[in-house]
């Protein structure tokens, strides 16, 4: 009798008792279907292994071997500066990897991006895919984590490349984006919301997988009318000449013959923007085809033109 006494008067306190106020509603929905998230350990390297780091969960004493791949972003945890795994035994790391591991002992998957240096009071930093971008109000919102989280990226946060030395902005994130995003207290809202006090554009999703989102009211610049007839159709893919798409949006071109390497700059000696010739990395992306020389001029795929503001 007394349990059903309680069990009313509880009832009746949770039926009078003020509902919490909802979180504003975003914008931005969250994608449809919702794959299997990357799993993550923090815990110490305990072996380094041929292309291959085994690490100890901290938590369960567990170990896994996380294979290292030309796909694994290898970051320092404090700065996102670019890291080797090379004579790391005992460091302290956060790993993404997965989703799937195979059932050997010890368990093995491969690793999505590591953390190096990890300490607690650092601010932790967190891996992961960009489903939805909204620019508004001079901030950056980033979907991820299958909806259940947005990240806020201000004005004033610092956004570093990844391997390049190319000048990155928040615009430049779109669906498909992997990131490395440093973020503390996330609210108890759905979605949880966190702002960035740090991110680094690790890779851009290939060209024409999603399309690029641009602040409002802005429009993606089109090619300069008239080439010369110069351009030319590669397997559907329009080809352009660099040197004047580049020139007519104010940016000087410079050549590097010796290392095959194209420079964009702007304000003289800022380099902001650097191309190998055939090597498929376009500021940290990839498009439809590298750059090439064809009658002694470089030429790009014209959806370049979408990143030379």
């Amino acid at each position: 009798m007394k349990k059903k006494i309680f069990a009313l008067f509880v009832s009746a306190v949770l039926i009078l008792a003020p509902a919490a106020a909802a979180p504003a509603a975003l914008s931005i929905a969250p994608p449809a279907d919702r794959p299997q998230l990357p799993a993550r350990i923090e815990g110490v390297i305990t072996r380094e292994l041929d292309g291959a780091i085994e690490v100890e969960d901290s938590n369960t004493g567990e170990t896994i071997v996380l294979n290292i791949t030309r796909e694994t972003s290898v970051l320092d945890a404090e700065t996102g500066a670019a890291m080797a795994v090379k004579d790391r035994e005992n460091n302290v790391v956060i790993a993404y990897y997965g989703p799937a591991a195979a059932m050997s002992m010890p368990p093995q998957s491969s690793a999505l991006a590591v953390f190096l240096n990890s300490a607690e009071e650092l601010v932790t930093p967190h891996y992961a895919v960009a489903e939805a971008v909204e620019q508004e109000d001079g901030e950056t919102r980033v979907l991820i984590y299958n909806g259940s989280q947005y990240v806020v990226l201000a004005d004033n946060t610092p956004i570093f490349p990844y391997l390049t030395r190319n000048i990155v902005t928040r615009e430049m994130i779109r669906p498909g984006t992997k990131l490395a995003l440093w973020y503390g207290i996330t609210t108890l809202s759905y979605p949880g919301i966190a702002h960035a006090s740090r991110a680094v554009i690790l890779q851009q999703p290939a060209a024409g997988s999603e399309d690029v989102v641009t602040p409002p009211g802005t429009s993606i610049p089109t090619a300069p009318e008239g080439f010369g007839g110069m351009e030319y159709d590669k397997n559907g893919v329009t080809m352009i000449p660099l040197r004047i798409a580049a020139e007519a949006r104010g940016y000087d071109v410079k050549w590097d013959g010796e290392t095959r390497t194209v420079w964009l700059r702007t304000g003289g000696d800022v380099d902001v923007i650097r191309l190998v010739i055939g090597v498929n990395d376009y500021m940290g992306f990839e498009l439809e085809y590298p750059p090439e020389i064809t009658n002694d001029r470089t030429f790009v795929p014209e959806t370049f033109l979408e990143y030379l503001a």
